[in-house]
């Protein structure tokens, strides 16, 4: 019996991990908005309702008061003659019937008001035991998916390859130096070029723009050591405007590898800053591409500023916060480590 697991793919318990997150967001998000909604109505109404009614009350008997004194007022001219009062007695019958409404809805703001506080109560009930999942059982759960994921991480890390998973020494090309070893099986196709893997200008004009979610950023920043080892490389250029658009991997994400790289714009469309950010592991696989603002990406990630003002061709492979290569346009290999860059 083997002493070692045949672990081939984390993929899955970060994907559950992701999803328990997005749906945690957004649950808070609509627990919050019908709180408030429920919150709202509540204050309309204990306190609006029952004080405009109160108002058009006061107000009412008081246009019900100056009618009777009009009716009194036309009587005393008219003595010892009877006075024509028929105007003066419709405008009274209306008062009082404007009166009465004024009452019958304060009466049913109170009848709602009490219905309302039965039903707010069951209501907040029930709904204790969401906010319980979302803040109690799915921030547990995401931890013990974490540990878990650290640990096969480790495991894998630290597990002797066999015979049938050993490959040469340098067998891998210069465009897939992110790539890492997740445990494949032997006959498994290498992976395509980095390069070969960015959405064509055709595909990225499709890509529509939707405002940009909460990431679960994995692939982390570089440290303030390498941005200023970067910054000395002669790579710089003019970086993209705020509101021009990255392109990236939906998977890219959730990954701890990742690569960036700055082809040419899109023709015909300035808002397209000719940035692609995909994954290192299996980049044919996108799982899907979206595209952001330039502006959105840094306020969640503001690491990677310094990356985006590489010139044109340039491709960087992150990885949990370090650079593992940075590629110039003519795919020459710049970076020596996450120390800092060659001396070529």
């Amino acid at each position: 019996m083997s002493e070692t697991a045949r672990i081939q793919n984390l993929d899955i318990l970060r994907d559950v991990r992701a999803a328990l997150l997005d749906f945690a967001h957004e649950a808070g998000l609509c627990m919050t908005a019908v709180g408030a909604d429920v919150e709202r109505v509540g204050q309309w109404l204990t306190l609006d309702r029952p004080h405009h009614w109160r108002q058009e009350i006061r107000r009412r008997e008081e246009a019900i008061e100056a009618a009777k004194a009009e009716i009194r007022r036309k009587e005393l001219a008219a003595f010892p003659n009877p006075a024509d009062t028929t105007t003066e007695r419709v405008a009274l019958r209306r008062c009082r019937e404007r009166f009465e409404r004024a009452q019958h809805k304060q009466d049913r703001v109170r009848t709602w008001l009490a219905r309302w506080e039965r039903e707010s109560t069951d209501f907040k009930g029930g709904f204790s035991s969401l906010n319980q999942v979302v803040h109690a059982q799915i921030p547990a759960a995401v931890a013990r998916l974490d540990r878990m994921i650290q640990s096969l991480e480790e495991y894998l890390r630290t597990a002797p390859p066999t015979s049938s998973q050993a490959t040469p020494a340098g067998s891998q090309s210069a465009s897939q130096a992110g790539s890492m070893s997740r445990g494949e099986m032997p006959d498994d196709p290498p992976p395509p070029p980095l390069r070969a893997c960015v959405p064509t200008e055709s595909a990225r004009l499709d890509i529509p723009d939707t405002p940009l979610p909460r990431l679960d950023w994995r692939a982390g920043e570089p440290t303030d050591s390498e941005r200023e080892a970067l910054a000395r490389m002669d790579l710089a250029d003019s970086p993209p405007l705020p509101d021009q658009f990255v392109t990236f991997s939906w998977r890219a994400i959730r990954e701890p590898t990742v690569f960036l790289i700055r082809t040419p714009p899109a023709a015909g469309d300035p808002r397209d800053s000719g940035w692609y950010i995909g994954t290192a592991e299996d980049p044919a696989n996108s799982s899907g591409t979206r595209a952001c603002r330039v502006r959105e990406l840094i306020e969640q990630v503001p690491g990677l500023a310094t990356l985006l003002t590489l010139r044109e061709g340039c491709l960087v492979v992150l990885h949990r916060g370090a650079i593992r290569s940075v590629l110039d346009p003519d795919d020459h290999e710049v970076w020596l480590s996450a120390d800092g860059p060659t001396t070529r």
